[in-house]
């Protein structure tokens, strides 16, 4: 459908005003005015500002032209989801899982903040409802349920919203309530689908009756809900709202899961006061109950809904038998089944909204199969056809439904109010935006990525990243879906995008007690003389920088007073310390070189920072490993050997903490307390470096190592020698986000 506003200038022209008096006059930009003027798009909410300053309706000013439509049903297979991520802009994104015909997301994009990328649902015919009037979003017509973790991973640390709608009928106090209903436990998909994209929100709706339901093993269905979220991180609130207070024409009463890890968990405060809540003549007074033409439009909402349309879509009027219609002329305004006189019957209806004929001055009743459940016009001796249902619903005239009569009305029945969706939405990206500063940061020497997880989980944006191992390059591709660019002594410090934050855990083997410590004298050691090449290039605000502990008194503390002097030549001041990762609530004595410079011509001020303060350790080894032997980890005999002679040499106790390191025939080290010694990149190079569970007689698996790290478990990685070493050359990321949290609050102060 093209808009063209001849009509609009016709009006003009006839009361000879000038287009820029109109400037004045609606209170519209030149912008808008261009546009106008293009016969493109403008908000519907200009439209009535012009109506208003020339006492007009909107079907006054505009007329529309029906084009063809390049309409098909939607495909059902599925599509790149890789490639589909690239083609967005910087609104929020948005996955819309159990999502119909897109009620939901209607809302959200109401905002335009958001923006949905994906629509999954199992029923066909909404979906093809949800394409015709949701165009760039992509669907998927499939059971969540058979869909594994590879097809949701390409999302990861992407989305930062989803929104969901589980089937409610097994909750619905107008349906059996059995708890045995397979669809009760759907939300469980919603959970796993969470663990692995990790949005920064998940919005639920659901029926009130969710509340007081239990499943058939008798555990309360809310309780489930907010447990199994907070397995996985994410903090859980719920609340009832109704769709009325909200501007909706209807009394619809839902329950609205909050669901977020960081972000405040608060809901949009009800704007309509019940005296002057939106009823269905509000609604429904502009809309021909025996045409398809419009009347005229007497209330914003009326002139909200009905937008740009000039023809009243999906509104075939079905005339019952002469039974039910008689049935229907004796019931008034707000009356139901009981007005029917008994020789008459009621067709089996004796539920309160059965026969409900709707009060004009009052919100709808709770929108169900209007034709099931025989919602009756408040005048007329029908039931409301699809489009008076829509308005009911908040869904804009131009929203055109698919399928039989029948199924529409299903469509609507199962559908979130878009005007409730919105005022959820708003709420959410205030949140985003108070919270999200748009802090972007950049990951030198990244290897897999314990920077830039600790950075995304307090909502910044990798700009950048940078890696030479091939091996660490293959896990941050998979945790990711991002290959790191290569050799940063080859890359044009002016190529790199500007930041705000410059991570940078340059290469530590130069000053580790491990290795050689040749310092500058070892490439890697000169690697940090491109931090600062980039550092004076792109003058971010903040640089955060680790290393090892050695670096402190490398070279008789030469090797540091260097790196500071450059820092300070560059215009950065800085602080410095030594943390160990077991003051910060991990197993593991790692104690590493933690510094953060300021740029003094930003607005922040070095002396607002400070490191984080020890948090106490609550778990030991024996929480985050597999207890049982493990045959493919088992140590060899010759090493097994070893650790039995020192074990009795020393009389060690054995119990599930017991760790064995650096074995070897002239010595052998044990950690019996519960805590884990340094991983260090050597774990790599075999021999025996990697850490021991004696009782089992096994080396610590990756996975194990990874816990030990502070790498959440959802982080994916290979198996083998390289994985160690990854690890062992990796930084703890409970200590890296602790810290950054730090940074982060300097920022918004500076900001």
């Amino acid at each position: 459908m093209k808009i063209t506003y001849n009509k609009l200038w016709k009006i003009l022209k006839d009361r000879n005003i000038k287009k820029t008096d109109l400037l004045k006059m609606a209170d519209i930009s030149s912008v808008t005015l261009a546009k106008l003027s293009k016969d493109e798009n403008v908000s519907t909410e200009t439209l009535i500002k012009i109506c208003d300053s020339l006492q007009c309706n909107i079907q006054d000013i505009i007329e529309s032209i029906e084009v063809e439509m390049n309409y098909k049903p939607v495909q059902l297979s599925f599509f790149d989801n890789k490639q589909q991520l690239n083609n967005y802009t910087d609104k929020f994104k948005v996955i819309d899982l159990f999502c119909g015909i897109g009620g939901f997301s209607y809302g959200f994009k109401m905002t335009n903040h958001f923006e949905v990328i994906l629509g999954a649902d199992i029923w066909e015919t909404a979906l093809n409802t949800f394409k015709r009037n949701h165009g760039n979003t992509f669907l998927l017509h499939e059971d969540l349920t058979k869909l594994d973790e590879d097809y949701w991973s390409p999302y990861k640390n992407k989305i930062d919203v989803i929104i969901a709608g589980p089937p409610c009928q097994g909750f619905s106090m107008s349906g059996k309530r059995q708890k045995e209903d397979k669809r009760n436990s759907l939300f469980k998909e919603v959970v796993r689908i969470t663990s692995v994209v990790q949005p920064k929100y998940v919005i639920i709706e659901n029926v009130v009756g969710l509340l007081s339901m239990s499943n058939d093993q008798g555990k309360d269905i809310k309780q489930l809900i907010i447990e199994e979220f907070n397995k996985i991180g994410y903090n859980v609130t719920y609340k009832v709202l109704n769709a009325a207070d909200y501007g909706v024409p209807q009394a619809r009463h839902r329950v609205i899961f909050i669901i977020s890890k960081n972000y405040p968990l608060t809901y949009p405060a009800p704007f309509i006061k019940e005296n002057d809540y939106v009823t269905v003549g509000d609604a429904l007074g502009n809309v021909d109950p025996n045409g398809d033409k419009y009347l005229p439009a007497t209330t914003t909402y009326q002139k909200t809904m009905q937008g740009c349309s000039n023809v009243i879509h999906n509104h075939v009027r079905r005339k019952s038998n002469d039974l039910v219609t008689k049935r229907m002329s004796f019931i008034p305004q707000g009356g139901n089944w009981q007005n029917i006189p008994i020789e008459l019957g009621t067709g089996g209806g004796v539920h309160s909204n059965a026969y409900k004929r709707l009060d004009p001055k009052k919100p709808s009743i709770t929108i169900k199969h209007a034709a099931k459940a025989m919602i009756i016009h408040p005048t007329e001796n029908r039931i409301l056809t699809i489009r008076e249902v829509a308005r009911l619903q908040s869904f804009p005239d131009d929203f055109i439904f698919e399928g039989t009569t029948t199924d529409q009305h299903q469509e609507l029945a199962n559908a979130v109010p878009p005007l409730l969706g919105k005022a959820i939405a708003e709420e959410i990206y205030k949140n985003l935006k108070s919270n999200t500063q748009n802090f972007t940061f950049i990951d030198l020497f990244c290897g897999m990525g314990g920077f830039r997880l600790a950075l995304e989980q307090l909502n910044c944006k990798c700009a950048f990243s940078s890696e030479i191992d091939p091996h660490a390059i293959k896990t941050y591709e998979l945790n990711y879906n991002e290959t790191p660019s290569g050799d940063i002594t080859k890359i044009n410090a002016k190529d790199i995008p500007n930041h705000n934050i410059l991570c940078a855990g340059f290469p530590c083997q130069a000053f580790s007690i491990a290795g050689r410590r040749k310092g500058f004298e070892d490439t890697r050691g000169t690697l940090f003389f491109d931090v600062a090449r980039i550092m004076k290039e792109k003058q971010p605000e903040v640089v955060f920088l680790e290393n090892v502990k050695g670096l402190t008194n490398h070279d008789g503390g030469k090797t540091l007073e260097t790196i500071l002097y450059t820092i300070k030549s560059i215009g950065y001041d800085y602080k410095y310390k030594v943390l160990n990762a077991l003051d910060y609530g991990l197993p593991q004595n790692r104690e590493r070189w933690y510094c953060v410079c300021v740029n003094k011509n930003s607005k922040l001020n070095i002396n607002d920072f400070n490191f984080p303060e020890p948090v106490k350790l609550n778990k030991s080894i024996k929480d985050l490993i597999t207890p049982s032997k493990l045959e493919e980890y088992t140590v060899s005999e010759t090493c097994k050997k070893h650790i039995e002679q020192y074990l009795t040499l020393k009389n060690i106790d054995i119990n599930e903490n017991t760790l064995a390191y650096e074995v070897r025939p002239s010595r052998c080290q044990f950690k019996n307390n519960g805590i884990s010694p340094t991983l260090t990149a050597k774990m790599g190079t075999g021999g025996n470096n990697v850490p021991v569970l004696v009782k089992y007689m096994r080396e610590l698996t990756e996975r194990e190592c990874l816990n030990i790290m502070g790498y959440p478990e959802d982080f994916k990685y290979y198996k083998g020698s390289h994985m160690y070493k990854q690890i062992g050359n990796s930084v703890c990321v409970p200590v890296i986000s602790l810290i950054a949290e730090n940074i982060i609050s300097l920022m918004k102060k500076g900001k």
